[in-house]
């Protein structure tokens, strides 16, 4: 199958970008679990007023959560995007749609973000099957 220069740029593009993204959650992954780390040694030198505070969920969904299953749906897609799948197109556009709107629209909370991505998702992905329906 010979796979246009074009679709063979955005699919190594994606593949990059969401290697990156799988790296940037991970390294928030592993300082949250060194500090949990950190903070059972404090709490044996200082006692239990040093102990472990868990962010807000929304933290652990927008920064570890949300850029690793986008990273891992680029990657999927991407090798999609070699094979000229309808579906890897279709997952490309989501991917390329929802960071953008998100970011448009900054909240000031991460709550309100975790909504707003949530909303943006939504819709993005209502947009991407009405082109899929269309003649």
């Amino acid at each position: 199958m010979n796979v246009p220069a074009s679709v063979l740029a955005a699919a190594i593009g994606e593949f990059l970008g969401s290697i990156f993204s799988l790296l940037v959650s991970l390294v928030f992954l592993l300082s949250e679990i060194d500090r949990y780390h950190g903070s059972k040694q404090l709490v044996r030198i200082y006692g239990p007023a040093s102990a472990f505070h868990f962010y807000n969920p929304a933290f652990y969904v927008v920064y570890i959560l949300l850029p690793l299953l986008f990273g891992l749906l680029g990657i999927v897609c991407a090798f999609g995007l070699f094979g000229l799948r309808e579906w890897a197109r279709k997952g490309t556009l989501f991917l390329a749609t929802v960071p953008v709107l998100v970011g448009f629209f900054p909240p000031t909370q991460a709550k309100e973000r975790y909504l707003l991505l949530e909303e943006a998702s939504i819709l993005c992905f209502l947009r991407i099957c009405s082109f899929s329906l269309s003649p």
